[in-house]
């Protein structure tokens, strides 16, 4: 492990992680935490975690960012005391909590919302994204009918600029000065890669995820979308046959 994104969602952590892929780093992002070490947080967010079991986790990737690393960098920070940690952020709080109510917005009127309901992959997704709303903001888990019927979760957005304030500060009085990089990616390329001791690409430094774009990119390209998909297909199908079943033998009965 060699950087740590230390910063919260919406504060342009996919820019960064596709920065750093280009860069030639390996990097966990949102995705890759869940598909590849889901059943790990799930047991940090219940039972906790040693700094052995994040060493474990990641030890054979060189960056990690977005939930829930980012906020647990302390403790693989202490897996990984060589590394790097770079906190981003938003111009401010108020245009941080706006992009991310709009992300939220957007994953609770997406299909996947409602595939929860026929699709035990959707189910598992929605735990796994309930239990980091409640770890980094405190953020309870809703009823996913109130979900459905609004068509939106209420986010509390004192406690989220309250948790947003309070982590930067965190970080940035933790961690030492000669490891630490406050970034902004709308700084581009050279704050990044004088930091990093690398080149400068001749590229336009990445900007991802505006609006919340990785939503429809899930659904678009996940394999676990399409799992969700044919859950739900094969779920249908049975209801269908199921009642076809009960109707051809209530109808045989009154006939």
């Amino acid at each position: 492990m060699k950087i740590i994104v230390a910063g919260l969602p919406k504060t342009g952590t996919t820019s960064l992680s596709a920065a750093l892929n280009q860069l030639g780093f390996k990097v966990y992002d949102y995705f890759e935490h869940y598909h590849v070490h889901r059943d790990q947080w799930m047991k940090v967010f219940n039972e906790g975690a040693s700094t052995e079991d994040f060493r474990s986790m990641y030890e054979d990737v060189d960056a990690v960012a977005d939930v829930p690393p980012c906020y647990y960098w302390e403790e693989i920070y202490k897996a990984f005391p060589d590394s790097k940690v770079i906190l981003t952020l938003r111009d401010d709080e108020e245009s941080w909590f706006r992009s991310y109510l709009r992300q939220s917005d957007k994953w609770e009127t997406s299909i996947v919302s409602f595939l929860r309901l026929t699709s035990q992959a959707a189910r598992d997704f929605r735990r796994f994204t309930d239990c980091t709303d409640f770890a980094v903001f405190a953020q309870h888990k809703q009823r996913w009918l109130d979900c459905i019927l609004r068509r939106s979760k209420i986010l509390n957005s004192l406690n989220y600029k309250i948790s947003y304030r309070s982590h930067n500060s965190h970080v940035i009085a933790s961690v030492p000065s000669d490891k630490l990089l406050v970034f902004n990616v709308k700084q581009g390329w050279k704050p990044l890669c004088d930091f990093l001791g690398v080149e400068i690409p001749t590229n336009a430094f990445p900007h991802k995820n505006v609006g919340g774009s990785e939503v429809q990119d899930f659904i678009d390209h996940d394999p676990l979308f399409k799992t969700m998909k044919t859950q739900t297909m094969i779920t249908v199908s049975l209801l269908v046959i199921s009642f076809a079943f009960v109707m051809y033998f209530v109808f045989d009965l009154i006939s």
